[in-house]
């Protein structure tokens, strides 16, 4: 009797006995049948149950993650959030969803920009829109160059507003400077005409 060939056959409450006493194996495999080769067939729920316990003991649950749920993956990452920043945050980035990215985001920058070895530049790729365009303006209104990591992520609306504030007066002409690269053609144009049009 070949139990791999089983798997498709099986029902839930099979599937998750037999993950469990492969997850308890010393072998990590019962008869030949190793956690990926049910992870497709199980119950989300019990997917998530494992995944959690696995991530809670510090075990490896890179298997897990393309199975696990957004909730799953959020308890997980609100476990390590009121931990004590051990915990391997970075493979569970590409399959978190926006809320919780910013839940870790917002934990970086609260601990003064790193947890769990995480900073913001690790998450930048990962995160909406909207939230970099917070961060963008944030910095933008603080003065300095903190606004430079997020420039490559901004939308144009945000740079939109950052040469509206240039236009106001707001920004330096270094900080437009260095947006440039970034910018649309019309921002270009009203940035170019009121350089003409100001006496200096």
């Amino acid at each position: 009797m070949n139990i791999k060939n089983m798997i498709p056959f099986l029902d839930d409450e099979d599937l998750k006995e037999l993950a469990e006493k492969i997850v308890s194996s010393p072998a990590g495999e019962v008869q030949g049948v190793k956690l990926d080769d049910l992870l497709p067939f199980m119950d989300d729920d019990d997917i998530d149950e494992m995944f959690v316990a696995a991530f809670k003991n510090g075990e490896n649950v890179e298997c897990f993650l393309p199975f696990a749920s957004d909730d799953g993956i959020e308890e997980a990452v609100d476990l390590a959030l009121a931990g004590d920043g051990k915990a391997n945050l970075s493979s569970l980035l590409p399959y978190a969803d926006d809320e919780t990215i910013e839940k870790i985001a917002d934990k970086v920058l609260l601990n003064g920009g790193t947890f769990a070895g995480l900073s913001t530049d690790d998450l930048l790729p990962f995160l909406d829109d909207d939230y970099v365009d917070k961060l963008f303006l944030q910095e933008l209104k603080k003065g300095g160059d903190g606004y430079q990591q997020y420039v490559p992520f901004v939308s144009d609306d945000a740079l939109s507003e950052a040469v509206e504030m240039y236009l106001q007066g707001k920004l330096d002409d270094s900080v437009i400077d260095a947006l440039y690269p970034f910018l649309d053609e019309d921002d270009i144009n009203d940035i170019f005409h009121h350089a003409i049009n100001t006496e200096k």
